[in-house]
């Protein structure tokens, strides 16, 4: 029979090894338990800010690349706009070379110096052949180099390249009207007479592409 661990004074302890062992192992996982668990608080705090921040850089993103897209189409259809402005004086010239109506067999009469080849000298009809030559050209380029410009200030270039190629055309047009009208000439032909002028009889060079040097060099082919 065992008798139970007393003090000096002979009364029983109120405590034993076992107990302390097991006291401080409480102890210890308590310790331990409070460290993980600061130790998490800590990690999803971060872990919070980092998506947190991550979010906003991506709304940023979002954002800027939304406000970009937009830029971009305004820009686009701007050029559109001056392109149409272009076209719209090219189709003038074709139905005053070939239209068949009475309208314009009558303006070709009034006008019949700008298909005069007498008169391709004057500068007054040159500029406006010569314009006409360019203009059809950079037309022919236009979308494929406004679909490869892959920045802002590449397609503000191109809107700006393309304004200016309608003002000359549009002025040219005019004055080689004004001229024309002016101008007492028995020549008038009729459609299936007449023939396309050669870009070359207006100071254009095939290959040289003196109108692209209006457009950024790696906006396109």
């Amino acid at each position: 029979m065992t008798s139970s661990p007393t003090d000096k004074d002979g009364v029983p302890a109120l405590t034993s090894p076992h107990s302390d062992v097991r006291v401080w192992r409480l102890i210890s996982l308590s310790t331990i338990l409070t460290v993980i668990a600061l130790c998490l608080i800590i990690i999803f705090h971060w872990l919070g800010f980092g998506l947190v921040l991550a979010c906003a850089v991506v709304a940023i993103v979002i954002a800027r690349t939304s406000t970009f897209s937009a830029e971009q189409e305004q820009v686009r259809q701007s050029i559109e706009l001056s392109a149409a402005d272009i076209t719209a004086v090219l189709d003038q010239w074709e139905a005053f070379q070939n239209g068949t109506s009475a309208e314009a067999v009558t303006d070709r009469s009034t006008h019949s110096v700008l298909l005069d080849e007498s008169h391709q000298e004057n500068p007054i009809i040159s500029r406006f052949h010569k314009a006409r030559v360019s203009s059809e050209l950079f037309i022919d380029d236009l979308e494929g180099v406004v679909t490869h410009a892959r920045t802002i200030h590449m397609l503000e270039h191109i809107l700006s390249a393309t304004d200016e190629m309608a003002r000359e055309l549009q002025e040219a047009w005019v004055e080689a009207r004004q001229y024309a009208s002016q101008v007492d000439s028995p020549v008038v032909r009729l459609p299936e007479n007449q023939k396309r002028t050669s870009p070359s009889t207006y100071g254009w060079t095939p290959g040289a592409s003196s109108y692209r040097s209006s457009f950024p060099r790696n906006a396109g082919a």
